[in-house]
């Protein structure tokens, strides 16, 4: 397939490719991301409450009987006695953690 575009002053044939839509994401209420062109599931876990303010050392968690390590964008919660404060995970380098 071909469309006219104009090079270098002239119009000429540009071949295009044609691009196949993606299928739909399963309708089954999981939340899903796209890797390769396949739909994959994306594990999705509550916030964690912690017994202390987070540091920079705290890279994993317990879920279910899993140990899961905290990815960029993840939360937790940490309440003091009297309020709960949220902390967010912004970057994870040298097996530290912001």
């Amino acid at each position: 397939m071909n469309i006219k575009g104009k090079v270098e002053n002239d119009w000429k044939d540009i071949p295009i490719k044609v691009v196949k839509p993606y299928p739909e994401a399963p309708k089954d209420g999981k939340i899903y991301g796209r890797n390769k062109s396949n739909w994959v599931e994306v594990p999705i876990y509550p916030i964690q409450t912690i017994t202390s303010e987070p540091n920079e050392s705290l890279l994993t968690f317990n879920y279910e009987g899993l140990t899961i390590s905290y990815k960029m964008g993840d939360e937790v919660r940490y309440f003091d006695g009297k309020d709960y404060s949220f902390y967010r995970c912004y970057k994870i380098e040298n097996g530290r953690a912001d």
